[in-house]
């Protein structure tokens, strides 16, 4: 960081940037460079130009009609969840925000009021860790303040990374003589002072951890120097002393003098030569925006191979030749739907390998395989029906280019459709159209740099958001062994034949599989075009549903992991993540608050629109009596879990007898075992055979179907009749 920070011209355009970023954040409202740099006093002739450049050079900012310039974050995908917006919001400012400012930031793209996402972020982010509240209500992300829950020095310098700081040493050496015991503050300063130079905060923060001791409170410490008039936070994520702003800003007339003579010197994007005639490029809306410093694609892009990738004549299906399988050819070898390789789990390529620094490794994530059951392998996609003889699209390197260049401006994204009107001329209603569409899908496949995720969506790799490729840990089962005073086992598994009757029939019922624990359902031989769904509470609160309980051809069955855009009956824009690896549907949980659904058993739907992709959800306040729990009930059901897990001797069979002993009618088996699993997550043969297996439990006649507790026969223990159907562990 403090090689970046040697040169004065970068700290004083990153200053400027910062500056502007500021009014544009105050003004809520898209203002010309003129009106910016007169807002920061200075002079409009000659500064005009060179704010218009930073902010050129800048993805913070983006031109809007009236050469006006706004927030680029202001312009998000409202698909997008709460939390990446937040997240996106809160980089582009640099600092932590004050809430009511970042409400009105996610209200403009989210549309709504700004006093409803105020009052929705301040609940939805104080149950998020990456994310930190100061005094007075300002949010920062959590990787700007040090995790300090660790014994010893060395500990918190490896666990955050400050071992890869390059300030921390500098800083360190300056704290040591720091007046920390007369003033924080005043310490900061002289560290700043004699540093003379932007240093990282989390280097600072560190030195006040050390000379502070139990004293340093983190958040009231930033909250503190963030509003102190001696500092000045930069958006990279630096301090410096405010006496130093004014050797900046009398460096940018001398800037601008030399920015136009700098951009002319810029390099061009040269495109692949290619023998089609060649597709104009849109101008940029800025008109007066001079060209923005680049790299040559083949610099900025991942390489893609120079040939030409051809589908020929020998490729094309016709009438003539319809006989199956069709072969296209392809840049490397010829591939047959027979020869093409089956697709066990998604692969994401090298680009999303720096995201292993967070900790998790996206290849592990794909290879861990779901516990108990198959991950199916999708079908491979049906070639179109065949048409007329003639029809070929020739797919160049320039091409993938051109795509890959559409989803970066597009929040990571484009449809295919898009493409081949944008790069062919073909229209949806052409009669060419599906077999376009199939072509370049085939050609898509072999870029690393993006990944399917619809029928017609495709996605930069870089961009999967890394929660939507893992079990959530409140979703897996944890392992027990509990005995009895003879060192009998406690909870125990039956085969089918060990179940009494009804039970066979109920662990089968949808309402009772989940990820992890379910069976393969059979469903009509036609798709869906909606789908019924039933929330239990562990879901709810992960924001996730299990896919095992839905018909799941509702959503494009060649596809690993699906992006589905939703709106429902509120008009509220929802992305939801398939995965069909995990068995989960992600993305839920802003859904779920919005429309305030109870802790369990709430009931929507899923429909089909006509667009590819696009999907709308419909909830009434339906809910499901075998799932719902209302909040008075809940609370026992969590206290309950709390005593299990801080005791860790409540085995299961004693947790089904205390539910039970709570509904002296009696409970279906779906209702018991839906208790059940907000207290503990238990496997549905588990629950079943604890039933079927102890005489203390038992249906009555009168009411078939209705399991009850019956503490005069604990002592009986286990019915020795079912030892037989006892599944042995390997």
């Amino acid at each position: 960081m403090l090689e970046a920070m040697d040169a004065t011209e970068n700290v004083a355009r990153l200053y400027a940037e910062d500056a502007a970023f500021d009014v544009l954040t105050q003004d809520r409202e898209p203002r010309t460079a003129a009106e910016i740099a007169e807002k920061l006093g200075q002079p409009v002739e000659s500064m005009t130009n060179f704010f218009r450049h930073v902010m050129t050079d800048s993805s913070r900012f983006i031109v809007v009609p009236g050469r006006r310039w706004d927030l680029a974050i202001r312009y998000a995908d409202s698909r997008h969840s709460t939390e990446r917006l937040v997240n996106d919001a809160l980089k582009a400012y640099g600092r932590p925000m004050p809430l009511e400012a970042l409400a009105f930031e996610i209200s403009t793209v989210m549309r709504r009021p700004a006093s409803v996402c105020h009052d929705l972020l301040d609940r939805f982010l104080h149950g998020k860790s990456s994310f930190f509240f100061m005094p007075h209500k300002h949010v920062g992300r959590g990787d700007c303040i040090l995790d300090l829950a660790f014994p010893t020095e060395d500990d918190i310098i490896y666990e955050n990374f400050l071992d890869k700081d390059p300030d921390v040493p500098t800083v360190r050496a300056l704290a040591a003589s720091a007046p920390w015991d007369r003033s924080p503050l005043e310490a900061v300063e002289a560290v700043l002072k004699e540093a003379g130079r932007p240093v990282s905060r989390r280097a600072i923060l560190f030195a006040a951890r050390l000379h502070l001791g139990r004293r340093f409170q983190q958040a009231q410490f930033l909250w503190e120097l963030s509003r102190w008039d001696r500092a000045r936070f930069l958006s990279d994520g630096t301090i410096l002393h405010t006496s130093l702003l004014a050797g900046y800003e009398a460096k940018w007339p001398e800037m601008a003098s030399t920015m136009e003579e700098i951009l002319e010197e810029s390099i061009i994007i040269e495109e692949p030569v290619i023998e089609e005639e060649e597709i104009p490029v849109e101008e940029p809306v800025e008109a007066e925006a001079a060209p923005v410093e680049t790299a040559p694609v083949e610099e900025i892009l991942p390489v893609v191979t120079p040939e030409e990738i051809v589908i020929p004549e020998e490729a094309i299906i016709t009438p003539e030749a319809a006989h199956t399988p069709e072969e296209i050819v392809t840049p490397e070898e010829v591939v047959t739907p027979e020869a093409a390789p089956e697709k066990e789990e998604i692969v994401l390529p090298e680009p999303v390998a720096a995201r292993e620094e967070e900790g998790i490794s996206i290849e592990e994530v794909f290879e861990e395989e779901v516990p108990e059951e198959e991950i199916p392998v999708p079908e491979p996609a049906r070639a179109p029906e065949p048409v007329a003889a003639g029809f070929s699209i020739r797919v160049t390197g320039k091409h993938l280019n051109q795509m890959y260049e559409m989803a970066v401006r597009n929040n990571g994204t484009f449809l295919v459709r898009e493409a081949l009107e944008v790069l062919f001329d073909i229209q949806p209603n052409d009669p060419h159209f599906l077999q376009g569409a199939y072509l370049l899908n085939e050609a898509l496949q072999g870029d690393p740099r993006v990944l399917r995720t619809g029928a017609e969506t495709w996605r930069l790799t870089d961009t999967v958001p890394l929660d939507t490729l893992e079990i959530p840990e409140a979703l897996a089962f944890p392992e027990y062994t509990f005995e009895t005073p003879d060192g009998e086992p406690l909870d125990r598994e039956l085969e089918d034949d060990g179940l009494e009757e009804s039970l066979r029939a109920e662990i089968r019922n949808p309402l009772a599989q989940d990820v992890g624990d379910c069976d393969p359902l059979s469903w009509p031989s036609e798709g869906p075009e909606s789908v019924r769904c039933a929330v239990t509470y562990r879901h709810r609160e992960n924001g996730t549903l299990p896919l095992c309980q839905i018909d799941s051809r509702i959503f494009p069955e060649d596809v690993s992991l699906i992006e589905a855009a939703c709106t429902d009956d509120q008009q509220v824009n929802v992305t939801l993540w398939i995965n069909r690896a995990t068995k989960l549907v992600h993305g839920m949980d802003e859904w779920y608050f919005l429309r305030e659904m109870p802790p369990s058993g709430a009931v929507f739907t899923i429909e089909r629109t006509s667009q590819p992709d696009q999907y709308r959800l419909r909830y009434d306040g339906e809910t499901e009596p075998l799932l719902h729990i209302d909040e008075g009930r809940l609370a026992e059901l969590l206290a309950l879990r709390q005593e299990a897990e801080e005791s860790g001797e409540i085995s299961t069979f004693d947790l089904v007898g205390r539910i039970l002993a709570d509904h002296r009618t009696g409970l279906p088996f779906i209702r018991l075992f839906t208790e059940l699993n907000v207290v503990r997550k238990v496997r549905r043969r588990l629950a079943a055979s604890i039933l079927s297996s102890y005489h203390c439990f038992r249906t009555k006649q009168s009411a078939p179907g209705m399991w009850q507790f019956d503490e005069r026969k604990v002592s009986q223990g286990f019915n020795k009749a079912k030892r037989k159907y006892i599944i042995k562990k390997r």
